[in-house]
């Protein structure tokens, strides 16, 4: 029992004793000019730092943590130190400028679909002189099935569709639009930039390698915040260098 009680709190006083300070300054990359307010998480331990006027932080660090270094009209980056060090760290580290590409915009008389269905509703229309729907002479009425009135086949249904043909385009409006959103959210969540920052991969083909070996699902990636979202892409990072190094798979 003294041996677990030695062995565990060797182990405490030696973790916490690899923990350092990362010294750093946030600059823009675009000139290099020092950026306050930006805000400094340690995704693995939880810490969080700002930067001062002069774009410098502190915060504990371990080897290999994943810092996330964000800042209002900033690209937000995933920073790892490129290594071990025995010693407090100090280092640069850049932002870019962040672009808002606007997303195309599509006008659309109607707000919502229930304006368009009371505009349709309340369309005066005006008399129009008779329409010659060059119906067959000898087209016979068709009973209904007990509810009286008469059917007429195929002429009827080829006219409710031409007058729906508005209530339809719009429908489809929706659908695409949903589309496009969703495929634009899977694309900002989840790509090399991403999977680069996150894993501290730097060859583009490499990375392109790595995501095809991690196929998360879109869903998941859809409906995941940044943490379970980064979390899973660490996991499989782990996965993706244990395929070829681990002892069991090298047999």
């Amino acid at each position: 029992m003294l041996v677990i009680v030695i062995v565990t709190s060797f182990n405490s006083f030696a973790q916490k004793n690899n923990l350092k300070k990362l010294h750093g300054t946030v600059l823009n990359a675009d000139g290099y000019k020092p950026i306050s307010n930006a805000n400094v998480i340690n995704i693995n331990s939880g810490f969080v730092a700002i930067s001062n006027d002069e774009g410098v932080f502190e915060i504990q660090y371990n080897d290999f943590d994943s810092l996330k270094i964000s800042s209002i009209g900033f690209e937000t980056k995933y920073y790892v130190y490129p290594g071990k060090s025995n010693r407090d760290i100090y280092d640069f580290i850049t932002l870019k400028t962040n672009i808002y590409n606007l997303p195309e915009v599509k006008i659309f008389p109607y707000k919502d679909y229930d304006e368009f269905k009371k505009a349709f509703v309340e369309l005066d229309v005006k008399e129009q002189p008779t329409i010659d729907l060059h119906l067959p002479k000898d087209l016979q009425a068709m009973p209904t099935s007990g509810n009286g009135g008469l059917v007429i086949s195929g002429a009827i249904t080829a006219l409710y569709n031409i007058l729906s043909k508005q209530g339809r385009a719009y429908m489809h409006y929706l659908d695409v639009i949903e589309h496009e959103d969703y495929n634009r959210t899977l694309e900002k969540k989840y790509n090399v930039l991403v999977v680069k920052n996150v894993t501290g991969l730097i060859d583009d083909e490499e990375t392109v390698k790595f995501m095809q070996f991690c196929k998360l699902p879109e869903e998941f990636v859809y409906k995941s915040n940044e943490y379970e979202l980064y979390k899973a892409i660490l996991d499989c990072y782990d996965s993706y260098l244990c395929e070829n190094t681990c002892p069991e798979n090298l047999k």
